[in-house]
């Protein structure tokens, strides 16, 4: 096909054999397309209109030599802004429309899965809508479509683009069928969830309803039943190492004691993990809560064995957290001969940008989120099993909880002497 030649003439935009109209509502754009030469016709960027909108095209494929059926697809891009390939296909191959969206806390390497799962999804011939504001949003119907430009750039950045938020409504029934009503009238297909525990439970939920999903592990905390290491965990904890070794320094040159409390609301990896690989002389995580008194004799004998400093690593879930350890050692200051300082690093570790492993891992889950939707599965979570990308039945994640290798704690405790 010869390349189109723009003319604008009463409010029309023709392009050569390209007939397009305004349509009655909103920017949508109805576009009567004649072709006379291969089966499948590509649009690429030189032949869009070049409106400065977002559009919806309706093409109604009228293959005049190669008699071939009428065919139909909707797909809505930004003719500045998305280089991707718009296809038109013939009936018979009818287009899946999946949503992809992110839920919980966000964690580093989110957006890496998004891209992965655009792209993915846009290679197999589908619609991919972007849901914002996770659950909440799929509840209103907050959905855009998007294309391969719309996830450029965006790899390396932490958070999500789709934005995210916990949404207490969606725990009930009334909040779930709201969902549902909103996923029949955007006509999708199947949902992409990418989060945490509480984002998985509602997956769950959501798929015993009759509508198709399939989960993406991701959170920091890394207590996500399906999934070894999860999306954004490497990440934080890479934050917080580098918070303890700086915290180090100046513990070493005044001789004192310091005390970084984590993140990990109902998990101690992160603080585990933390402590063996900064050389913490203690660690208090939910799994295994030493009394503060344990602790200061455990900083004592770390002195008198000739150690200049100490650095104790707390989970924020923990009962004796850097609060309840604050009090103590100020409470004890006298009788102790030593004071505590504390350093709470919080969202910190959230923000990142998503460092290589976090980054590869997003995206190979994100592609086997598609992979499994391509094959008919859903009800499952994709995670990394082993060393190798595989999938969990939902049903396993939300009944099942996953522990923390106790071989580790051990190993902290004889370390740290």
């Amino acid at each position: 096909m010869e390349d189109p030649i723009e003319h604008r003439r009463r409010g029309v935009l023709w392009l050569n054999r390209w007939e397009v109209r305004p349509r009655d509502t909103g920017w949508a754009i109805s576009a009567s397309v004649h072709l006379d030469g291969p089966k499948d016709a590509d649009l690429n960027p030189a032949q869009r209109p070049r409106e400065p909108c977002w559009m919806s095209l309706i093409l109604q494929l009228d293959l005049v030599k190669c008699g071939i059926p009428r065919g139909r697809i909707t797909r809505t891009f930004h003719p500045k802004r998305d280089s991707g390939l718009l296809r038109c296909r013939r009936k018979g191959k009818q287009m899946k429309r999946i949503a992809v969206l992110t839920s919980g806390g966000d964690a580093p390497g989110m957006n890496a899965a998004i891209r992965a799962v655009v792209r993915t999804g846009i290679e197999k011939g589908w619609e991919v809508h972007g849901i914002r504001h996770g659950f909440a949003g799929l509840m209103a119907g907050v959905s855009q479509s998007m294309g391969a430009r719309d996830v450029g750039g965006i790899i390396q950045h932490g958070g999500t683009i789709l934005g995210s938020a916990r949404c207490p409504e969606f725990k009930t029934e009334e909040g779930r069928l709201k969902a549902v009503h909103a996923i029949r009238r955007l006509q999708l297909d199947t949902v992409v969830v990418i989060g945490g525990n509480g984002s998985q439970t509602g997956s769950y939920e959501l798929d015993k309803m009759g509508i198709p999903v399939v989960g993406v592990a991701s959170t920091i905390d890394n207590d996500l039943y399906g999934s070894d290491p999860t999306i954004g965990v490497d990440t934080a904890l890479n934050i917080a190492l580098e918070a303890i070794d700086r915290l180090k320094v100046t513990a070493s040159s005044h001789e004192r004691a310091f005390l970084v409390e984590v993140m990990g609301r109902d998990c101690g990896y992160l603080a585990l993990m933390a402590g063996i690989a900064g050389g913490a002389e203690a660690v208090v995580i939910p799994e295994a809560e030493p009394e503060p008194e344990k602790v200061a004799n455990d900083l004592r004998s770390a002195y008198e064995r000739g150690k200049g400093h100490a650095i104790v690593v707390v989970s924020e879930g923990a009962k004796n957290n850097a609060e309840a350890m604050a009090t103590f050692f100020r409470e004890q200051k006298d009788r102790l001969g030593f004071e505590l300082r504390v350093t709470r690093l919080g969202h910190v570790q959230r923000g990142g940008a998503p460092q290589s492993f976090d980054r590869l891992l997003a995206t190979r889950l994100g592609a086997e989120a598609t992979r499994q939707l391509e094959q008919g599965k859903h009800g499952v979570l994709v995670g990394l099993l082993g060393g190798k990308v595989a999938a969990t039945p939902l049903a396993d994640v939300v009944s099942r909880k996953k522990s923390l290798d106790r071989d580790f704690l051990e190993l902290a405790g004889i370390l740290a002497k």
